[in-house]
């Protein structure tokens, strides 16, 4: 990437992929000075999965929809026929999982940490 025309003083990038972020900051001494090299690092992530089952623990829920609500926003898919769910790019951290069946008759919520 290039930037043309950055005033002298310092600078922040940040770059985001999905729900992660990352940030690199500098700064330029001299009019006309060219940086390079900067790596921006995005936080890190990992991949949360599972099942969604109606109250008795035992009848699946195909197609339901899942919201996951890291600290930085809401990431959502939905179950699959088998009624399983994967979302990936999920900042390390605390989350909390929610499922509700089609129609809204039975919803749950799960928490958890990705560490």
């Amino acid at each position: 990437f290039m930037f043309d025309g950055v005033p002298v003083g310092s600078f922040t990038l940040k770059a985001t992929l999905a729900n992660l972020t990352g940030t690199v900051v500098g700064s330029i001494d001299q009019d006309g000075q060219e940086i390079s090299g900067l790596e921006i690092a995005l936080e890190p992530s990992g991949t949360v999965s599972g099942e969604v089952f109606r109250a008795d623990a035992v009848t699946i829920v195909p197609g339901a929809p899942v919201a996951l609500e890291p600290a930085s926003g809401i990431l959502r898919t939905e179950a699959d026929s088998v009624a399983r769910y994967r979302i990936e790019l999920v900042p390390v951290g605390d989350f909390t999982v929610t499922a509700e069946e089609p129609g809204g008759a039975d919803a749950g919520i799960a928490t958890g940490t990705l560490s």
